[in-house]
């Protein structure tokens, strides 16, 4: 079963994100709110897909992206998916090192398109 790690500093969007992936597309679905633990689920977790969203309070999810593509150690090829409802550059987006990127609001389909470009066969 393909396992999703979702970051997001909204309860909401993680509840939404939840049902659309995992009751709908019968994934594994795993929410994280607090980004300061970020790096531990993803070794906890090993994702095939982080779908984090680029504002999180103190945080950038550019710059974890970033950093996250440059500690790039461990076997596991997580693709990470930024999604925020802010503008930004494609300048911004590729410096953030992002395997895709999508606008909030954002269509249902097109974030099933994003995330299953990137599960394994």
């Amino acid at each position: 079963m393909s396992k999703i790690l979702v970051l997001d500093d909204n309860r909401d969007v993680l509840e939404a994100v939840t049902f659309i992936l995992g009751k709908r597309r019968k994934m594994d679905v795993v929410t994280l709110n607090d980004p300061s633990l970020l790096h531990l689920f993803l070794k906890e977790h090993k994702p095939d897909v982080l779908l984090m969203d680029v504002c999180l309070g103190d945080y950038d999810g550019m710059d974890l992206c970033r950093q996250i593509k440059k500690r790039r150690q461990e076997k596991q090829k997580t693709a990470i998916v930024l999604f925020t409802a802010k503008t930004c550059t494609d300048a911004a987006i590729t410096a953030s090192l992002a395997d895709a990127f999508i606008e909030k609001p954002f269509h249902i389909n097109q974030l099933y398109t994003v995330v299953e470009k990137f599960l394994p066969q």
